[in-house]
C-alpha cells in the first residue's frame, strides 16, 4: 500500500463534496457507470421505495421487482440488503430490525433522477 502524502490528502479533501446534496448527486452519477443492468435495477429499486405507499422489506421489494418489465423474475432468490446497497450506491439502507429498505435521505423523495438514466 502506498504511504499517503499530506498532497494526497490535501487532494482529497479538496475533491469532496461541498454540500451533502452534492454528495447524493455524486453518488447517483456513480450509478450510471455500473452496468445498463444494475443501472435499470438501481433506478427500479429507488422508485418502487419512493412510490410504495409503507416501507417495503427486502423480500417484498424483490416481488415487486418480479412485477417490473425488465426481466427480473427469481430475482427473490438472490437478491439481498448488501447487493441492494451496493446497486444503488449507498442511498438506499436496510434496516437491521424491520429488514425494511429506505432512502438514507428523504431528499431523493424531490429529486428528478430520470435525469440519470442513460440506458
Amino acid at each position: 500500500m502506498q504511504e499517503k502524502t499530506p498532497s494526497h490528502i490535501l487532494s482529497a479533501l479538496n475533491a469532496l463534496p461541498e454540500t451533502v446534496d452534492d454528495s447524493y448527486d455524486k453518488a447517483l452519477e456513480r450509478i450510471k457507470y455500473q452496468g445498463p443492468k444494475n443501472v435499470k435495477l438501481a433506478f427500479h429499486i429507488i422508485s418502487w421505495i419512493t412510490q410504495a405507499y409503507r416501507s417495503l422489506s427486502v423480500s417484498e421489494l424483490a416481488y415487486a421487482l418480479e412485477m417490473t418489465e425488465g426481466n427480473y423474475s427469481n430475482i427473490k432468490d438472490y437478491l439481498d440488503q448488501e447487493q441492494i446497497i451496493s446497486i444503488c450506491q449507498g442511498l438506499v439502507e436496510v434496516s437491521q430490525d424491520s429488514n425494511e429498505v429506505t432512502l438514507v435521505r428523504k431528499y431523493l423523495l424531490n429529486l428528478s433522477y430520470v435525469k440519470y438514466i442513460d440506458v
